[in-house]
């Protein structure tokens, strides 16, 4: 049996969102605008800044699917009773917040995300003849640190 549901919810999402949409799907599309940004059909940015509120739900639910306090649903707490459960819960989720600055990651994702979608944005919004390969580059950069700030997240549930 699995208790790790919303982890595995979350790190399901995080392979899709960063890997599969942003790395392969964005992050090819922005190659081939670089070798012809004003003929370059544009379909994956389109799509991509349409998910904008799934990457800001994964990005919030960051802090609950790695904490510890899921570790209370595992054998090793089953002879606690609820009421301890509880209280201890409240304590390490707040033990893990402190210890983990999080908190601090997740408002500098959401941060990114913002800047990353009006960038996007803003390129979508050019007539073709106004593409250049410098605005591919910056919006490569922008992209490409909001994929790194996914990719930083922990992996693993922290305890």
């Amino acid at each position: 049996m699995n208790n790790f549901k919303a982890f595995d919810r979350w790190m399901d999402k995080r392979t899709l969102l960063n890997h599969d949409i942003l790395q392969n799907q964005v992050m090819n599309e922005l190659s081939t605008l670089r070798i012809c940004p004003q003929d370059t059909v544009i379909r994956r940015l389109n799509q991509w800044l349409e998910r904008k509120g799934e990457y800001e739900e994964f990005i919030l639910s960051t802090i609950e699917a790695l904490s510890p306090v899921q570790l209370m649903s595992t054998k090793l707490f089953d002879t606690w009773n609820v009421h301890m459960k509880k209280a201890y819960s409240e304590l390490f989720h707040e033990i893990f917040c402190s210890v983990s600055r999080l908190d601090g990651k997740v408002r500098e994702l959401v941060k990114k995300l913002d800047e990353a979608a009006n960038s996007v944005s803003r390129f979508l919004d050019l007539r073709p003849e106004e593409r250049t390969l410098a605005k591919v580059e910056e919006l490569e950069k922008v992209l490409g640190e909001l994929s790194n700030l996914i990719t930083a997240l922990p992996q693993t549930i922290v305890y």
